[in-house]
């Protein structure tokens, strides 16, 4: 039965691409990345932005022929299909386990964000993979060497790891990890005696951990050896992260809602630090202006740079300022920048404030009761997907990004074209043209005239991009510009220009009339079934609060509780992170950053789905 679901969701699925987006500092620095087989091409500040597990994925799958997107979908349906098996191993349920593979393959939200090249999608696939090898390595627990268990051990040891370096926020992973751990002091003579350590403790604790540090290691160990660098992307190296968290640390009294460095504590800065006075005239220039006017829509003050892009701004008019023309030199100025402004708080010349991360923003005062409101946002990103939530952004590469994603993802569908062929009669000397990307015109001189229509000029145009053509334009010799809609032009029909006016008369006869769009076979079922998904969240919300009012209630220490309890752990470490962020930085309360939780979030409901119908089942005995 499932391989026929399996058959199904790809058919719905299977001739969708990746979008190609203009996204410098996401989608396309993990396409541009993977084009450059990570670690070639020339050093720049964006080189080293992010972790490079999922352009490795990208490169992977390019390597083997297998298209990026078809890829994903694959990966998803073979993780989904090992957590069914693992969780109807674990219950002895077989209706939730298939019920859990219908709801996770079929969502919605994981569809259409899988058509993006973020890394969310990977880790939403190593997460589901993990959480099965973890379940199976439980239920094999008291079983000897067997290929099965074996199998279980790799997929959660270096799953674990892969996840962990698959996005900057890969600690929260730790939060039920850590749990595990205390799980097992409390129950540690089934965990820690010699007979029970190479069943549970070393593949369920010790594993994930050797590999998460050996994979941190080889990151590091790559980046310094081309780079000259020690560390696994360049945000955590340990001069950028010392230098953020000096700014963050000068004290100037309260600062704006998702502000950290302000301007004022910037000038302190400058003043304090003789090589971040380097950046003073990039910063107040044109390069500094342009970040200003990026996070202009998100700031109460009119000046000031918001929290989320002012490292990227940093960085930037760093580069312009001649910092990164190599990592190693970059780095060692932000650990001068450091180190002069910790001498300047250590002199009394600057005020200093306790700063946690430097990614936070340390008046706490000032985003702590937005909290709330920000937790609610993201709760109900998992409660209530709803449709309005998700949009799936247009395409909106340049040529040449266009051309690294058809490289790199291998799509398959086409750019979107639009060809025009037939006559028009219009003054000797006028062009014709479609409308392209940006707002330009395509222009084509009109062809011989034709001798079946009086006056008339043969034309052929064409234009493809990422955007359909919407009008067929005429310019006349003396500049003047008319244009008609291609949606009310048939071919074998003849079409007015303009009905009145200098030059009336003009019309445009077609021939030829071909517009090539992307048909998508799943839309129409993805609109369909969006609304039953908001019931099943609820129904699960529902089931996952009783479940675990069961569980308290009962003080059930069976297998099942405990999973859900490292589930719950799971979640609430991702979303409180986020709306932090989201209260005191930058938009967290976004579908993609969620994503990974759904499969947590799905396994939680039907265990405790499971609770309550066994629950109901000892009632109905009575």
């Amino acid at each position: 039965m499932l391989l026929l679901l399996m058959a199904f969701r790809l058919y719905l699925t299977g001739n969708r691409d990746i979008l190609a987006l203009n996204a410098p500092h996401d989608e396309f620095w993990y396409v541009d990345t993977a084009f450059n087989h990570i670690w070639r091409g020339s050093y720049s500040e964006m080189k080293l932005i992010h972790l490079p597990t999922y352009a490795v994925w990208l490169m992977g799958v390019d390597l083997l022929g297998i298209p990026a997107r078809l890829a994903i979908d694959l990966a998803w349906l073979v993780a989904c299909g090992y957590l069914a098996y693992a969780l109807r191993r674990l219950t002895q349920v077989t209706w939730t386990a298939v019920a859990l593979f219908i709801f996770l393959t079929f969502h919605p939200y994981i569809i259409r964000i899988f058509d993006r090249a973020l890394a969310e999608t990977l880790l939403t696939v190593l997460s589901t993979a993990v959480l099965a090898a973890g379940m199976e390595l439980w239920n094999r627990r008291q079983e000897g060497p067997s290929a099965a268990r074996r199998c279980a051990m790799v997929v959660y040891g270096v799953g674990f790891g892969t996840a962990y370096h698959t996005r900057s926020e890969g600690a929260v992973l730790l939060v039920p990890l850590g749990l595990l751990a205390l799980w097992s002091l409390v129950d540690r003579w089934n965990w820690w005696l010699q007979a029970s350590r190479h069943s549970l403790l070393i593949p369920l604790l010790g594993l994930p951990l050797l590999a998460t540090v050996l994979l941190g290691l080889g990151f590091s160990a790559a980046n310094y050896a081309k780079w000259g660098i020690w560390a696994s992307q360049e945000l955590d190296a340990p001069g950028y992260k010392s230098a953020m968290t000096a700014l963050n640390s000068i004290d100037t009294g309260p600062t704006p809602k998702q502000i950290t460095v302000t301007q004022e504590m910037l000038g302190l800065g400058f003043q304090a630090s003789p090589t971040l006075r380097e950046l003073q005239p990039a910063m107040t220039g044109a390069t500094g202006q342009q970040w200003v006017a990026i996070a202009s829509p998100y700031v109460s003050v009119k000046g000031e740079i918001a929290n989320g892009w002012f490292y990227w701004a940093l960085r930037d008019v760093a580069a312009r300022s001649g910092w990164h023309a190599s990592a190693a030199l970059a780095e060692r100025k932000y650990a001068a920048v450091a180190a002069e402004l910790q001498q300047a708080f250590a002199d009394g010349r600057l005020k200093k404030r306790f700063v946690l991360s430097s990614f936070i923003d340390p008046d706490i005062k000032k985003w702590a009761p937005d909290l709330p409101a920000s937790l609610r946002r993201i709760l109900l990103l998992i409660i209530r997907p709803a449709a309005e939530n998700l949009e799936t952004p247009t395409e909106n590469a340049s040529p040449a990004q266009f051309s690294q994603y058809v490289a790199v993802t291998g799509r398959r569908g086409p750019a979107l074209a639009a060809t025009v062929g037939g006559w028009v009669v219009a003054p000797a000397g006028s062009q014709v043209g479609l409308d392209a990307e940006g707002g330009a015109i395509l222009w084509q001189k009109l062809m011989a005239p034709r001798s079946d229509v009086p006056g008339a000029y043969g034309f052929l145009v064409s234009a493809q991009g990422l955007k359909v053509p919407t009008a067929l334009h005429l310019q006349t010799s003396d500049g003047t510009d008319l244009s008609v809609m291609l949606s009310s032009l048939q071919a074998g029909r003849v079409t007015e220009l303009t009905p009145t006016g200098s030059y009336a008369g003009l019309r445009v006869g077609v021939d030829r009339l071909e517009v090539t769009e992307l048909r998508q076979r799943g839309e129409r079922f993805l609109k369909r079934i969006g609304e039953w998904y908001v019931g099943w969240h609820y129904l699960l919300f529902a089931t996952s609060v009783i479940g675990s009012a069961i569980w308290l209630v009962r003080r059930n220490q069976s297998a099942e509780s405990m999973v859900f309890i490292l589930l719950v752990a799971a979640i609430l470490a991702r979303v409180g992170l986020f709306a932090i962020l989201d209260a005191s930085s930058w938009s967290g309360s976004q579908p993609r950053y969620m994503l990974p939780i759904f499969p947590l979030a799905g396994v939680a409901g039907f265990l405790g789905l499971i609770g309550l119908s066994r629950l109901l089942a000892r009632m109905l005995r009575r």
